[in-house]
């Protein structure tokens, strides 16, 4: 029986290791034996863990976010991990460019929730790497109400980031050179529905005459992003706020009185988060990536609730507006409070709607996401550059 090697780790969020746990029943079910080494148990047992993990015959190991990888260390590191007899895949949870050290591994197979982060790898590392393309899957909670009993509108689950902060940070970072194009990147973000970070950044450097600082500021684009990304999301919980659409949102880190309307609550473990989603009407789904998804609208879906999603060319393609999801443009924020409102409004309808969500997003779950993988792993194998696997 061939044997996949799954790494468990410490994350941001608890969320990945539900993600592993379920990824690992989806190969279980393909007749894949499954081994899963915890990464956070004593570092001498964990090294050797790994070892005799790696000593017997393996199809991949599979590191989200590339945990148990670590290039400057001889333990984990290149040493370890160089002229291994099957692949190691790297399942992304961010934007590439948040780790750009872990691909010193140049046999490293990496897989991206995101088109717009494969091309941006396929032109940062070159056309020689393996990257594929592998939305996030979404994850079931227990039984919950009844569709007709939910009892919150509006959830959003994610966490608070002061955007004052953000762009303090961002601009202490940058040489004045530096800051004076960064910043421009910042503007053409704002003002875009879902324009990939690098994009923009080529864009300005081509109108700069800089092309070739590209490769070079493109490590500053986690900055971007983490001022970006918060900037767009407070924009539009204000806008809802000023709306009278009270939102119930649950992360770490948000003042109690920052809103009139909404509901603050604190960060609670990913499987309560699910149950909160069955309790839910509408997930609101702030992701902000340009071409892909996170598991949040699948997750949405899956616990028959209807996720409202800024809109992306990949959840545009996969799902029809208005009958599975409902897709905002952050262009046109003063069109989401009458769309949601329209939804909280027609009971039937909205159930309709959380139904054929539900059916839609059958097969976007991490064990569907399984067979995806190997099919990457396989098409890897070949020469030349590798596509990747999409649902």
């Amino acid at each position: 029986m061939p044997r996949v090697i799954l790494y468990k780790g410490t994350f941001a969020y608890d969320a990945v290791n539900v993600f592993i746990r379920e990824l690992a029943a989806g190969l279980s079910d393909l007749g894949r034996e499954v081994t899963i080494i915890d990464l956070t148990t004593e570092k001498a047992t964990r090294a050797q863990r790994v070892r005799e993990a790696l000593s017997q015959p393996f199809e991949c190991i599979v590191s989200f976010a590339g945990i148990g990888f670590h290039p400057r260390s001889e333990e984990l590191g290149l040493r370890m991990y160089s002229n291994l007899p099957a692949p190691f895949v790297t399942v992304l949870v961010d934007h590439p460019s948040c780790a750009l050290e872990l691909f010193a591994m140049r046999d490293m197979l990496i897989t991206c929730y995101d088109r717009s982060h494969v091309a941006f790898l396929q032109k940062y590392l070159g056309p020689d790497r393996k990257i594929g393309f592998l939305p996030h899957g979404g994850s079931v909670a227990g039984q919950g109400a009844a569709l007709e009993k939910r009892s919150i509108d509006v959830l959003f689950p994610g966490s608070f980031a002061n955007v004052d902060e953000a762009y303090a940070r961002f601009r202490a970072a940058c040489s004045d050179e530096v800051f004076d194009i960064l910043d421009y990147v910042v503007e053409r973000l704002i003002q875009a529905d879902c324009e990939p970070m690098e994009d923009a950044l080529s864009t300005v450097l081509h109108a700069e005459s800089r092309d070739e600082w590209w490769r070079k500021l493109s490590e500053y684009l986690p900055l971007l992003e983490s001022f970006v990304k918060p900037y767009k999301r407070m924009e539009v919980l204000t806008h809802l706020d000023r709306a009278g659409i009270a939102v119930e949102i649950v992360g770490s880190s948000w003042p109690p009185d920052l809103f009139r309307h909404h509901k603050v609550r604190p960060a609670v473990p990913y499987p309560e988060v699910l149950q909160m989603m069955r309790q839910s009407k509408i997930v609101l789904n702030m992701g902000f990536v340009p071409d892909g998804s996170h598991e949040r609208a699948f997750s949405a879906m899956l616990n028959g609730a209807v996720p409202a999603c800024d809109f992306n060319r990949y959840l545009a393609e996969r799902f029809t507006d208005g009958n599975e999801i409902l897709l905002f443009r952050w262009t046109q924020l003063q069109q989401l409070p009458a769309m949601l409102m329209r939804t909280l409004g027609d009971d039937a309808r909205r159930q309709e709607q959380s139904a054929k969500a539900a059916a839609a997003a059958s097969k976007d779950t991490w064990a569907a996401r399984a067979p995806l993988l190997l099919d990457f792993v396989r098409s890897a194998a070949h020469a030349g550059p590798v596509p990747g696997a999409s649902p």
